[in-house]
């Protein structure tokens, strides 16, 4: 089959194992998937990412060898990261005069009080919101970004793109096509990543895991979510999902739509009109 050498390679890093979706030119794609190794002595320190470093040593091979490699040089990568890897936050503060570093420093500070990290342990990318009082914080621990930048180099593989997942979800699928007071959810496997959109500006983001993977679970852990931040009329609020749930009954397709990387959610009249206002900024959330 016809390979499409100028489109990266799409992997997606888990706690438990790496995938790498190689690209063809048409359905269905060959998929790479290796389960990661628990690193010796528990997940704690440095070395909680080593299983995920070594396990991306033994698939970037087969991705860079001669059925992997571009014709225009080294097999290039874009790169997932799984939202249970990764931190995020709403940062509350005057960001209209703040420089990118003394930003990313109060992020960072923040969300290590809030974990009980230490700042420097983690990278951040902060996204300014359109009233520039506040801010979009998303933290991927520098050990994990390490892990991966130096499997990438010693492969010979270039890497395109780093992101996590909920931000790829939502610069990929969503932000120039959305209401501007809606709730996101994205759901993989149990972990669950909830997001309150409100005049356009992101209010709060949470993880979670679900008991049980199927409707009525997800839509009281959403309900849940809604109620502990005293969301306004979040009865009525449109939920837009990326997640395999087919028991929803048919009154509540009204109010939560499907989005996926291959599915656009339909723009109702009212989704029409404020797609005509500034859009809410992409997640600044590119680690590679």
């Amino acid at each position: 089959m016809l390979r499409l050498w100028n489109k990266p390679v799409q992997m997606m890093i888990e706690p438990h194992q790496v995938t790498a979706l190689m690209p063809e030119a048409g359905p269905p794609q060959n998929e790479i998937v290796v389960p990661v190794a628990r690193p010796e002595g528990g997940l704690g320190g440095l070395g909680a990412y080593d299983g995920i470093g070594k396990t991306l040593r033994d698939i970037l091979p087969q991705l860079n060898s001669g059925a992997g490699r571009s014709a225009y040089g080294s097999c290039k990568l874009n790169v997932e990261v799984a939202d249970t890897l990764v931190h995020y936050d709403v940062l509350k503060v005057d960001a209209r005069r703040l420089p990118p570093v003394e930003l990313n420093r109060l992020a960072a500070l923040g969300l290590a009080d809030t974990l009980g990290l230490d700042a420097s342990s983690l990278l951040m990318r902060c996204s300014v919101q359109l009233d520039g009082l506040s801010a979009v914080v998303c933290g991927m621990p520098s050990a994990l970004v390490d892990a991966i930048r130096l499997a990438s180099d010693d492969a010979g593989c270039r890497l395109n793109r780093l992101e996590p997942g909920f931000a790829a979800f939502w610069n990929g699928c969503f932000a120039h096509n959305k209401s501007n007071n809606a709730l996101l959810a994205r759901l993989r496997g149990s972990a669950l990543m909830l997001g309150w959109l409100h005049d356009g500006k992101w209010q709060a983001l949470a993880a979670e895991r679900l008991s049980r993977k199927d409707w009525a679970t997800l839509n009281e852990c959403c309900e849940a979510f809604c109620r502990r931040l005293c969301v306004p009329d979040h009865a009525s609020l449109p939920i837009y999902f990326d997640a395999d749930i087919d028991d929803m009954p048919s009154a509540a397709r009204s109010r939560w739509q499907r989005v996926s990387a291959q599915l656009q959610p339909e723009m109702t009249p009212d989704a029409a009109a404020v797609s005509a206002k500034p859009a809410t900024p992409d997640f600044a959330s590119d680690f590679a």
